[in-house]
C-alpha cells in the first residue's frame, strides 16, 4: 500500500504545478469566501467572474492561458458558492473568436 508522502510525490511527477495550482486554489477560495461575506447575493441573482488566467499566473493577459489554473479557479468558485446563483464566467478573448 502506497503511503500518502508517495502518493504525492507521484502525482508531483505527473504534474509539477500541482503545489502551485493548489496555491492558486487555496487563494481563490480565500477571495471568493470574502466576497459571499460582503455582498448580499441571493438566489436568482447572476455572478459575472472574468479574469485572466496568464495574469493569476503573473504574465500578460494572452500569454500563458492555463486550462489547470481556470480548473482550479472554478473548482473553488463553486466550493464557497455552490449552486447559490447563476454563474457567467468569461473567458479569454482568443477563445471568443
Amino acid at each position: 500500500m502506497l503511503k500518502e508522502y508517495e502518493i504525492n510525490s507521484l502525482n508531483q511527477q505527473k504534474n509539477p504545478y500541482t503545489k502551485e495550482l493548489k496555491s492558486i486554489y487555496e487563494q481563490a477560495k480565500e477571495v471568493f469566501t470574502e466576497i459571499s461575506g460582503k455582498a448580499d447575493i441571493k438566489m436568482g441573482n447572476l455572478m459575472v467572474v472574468g479574469c485572466s488566467t496568464s495574469t493569476v499566473l503573473g504574465d500578460m493577459p494572452g500569454m500563458n492561458s492555463s486550462e489547470d489554473t481556470a480548473e482550479e479557479l472554478y473548482k473553488a468558485l463553486i466550493d464557497v458558492f455552490g449552486g447559490k446563483f447563476d454563474i457567467a464566467i468569461q473567458c479569454c478573448e482568443h477563445l471568443n473568436r
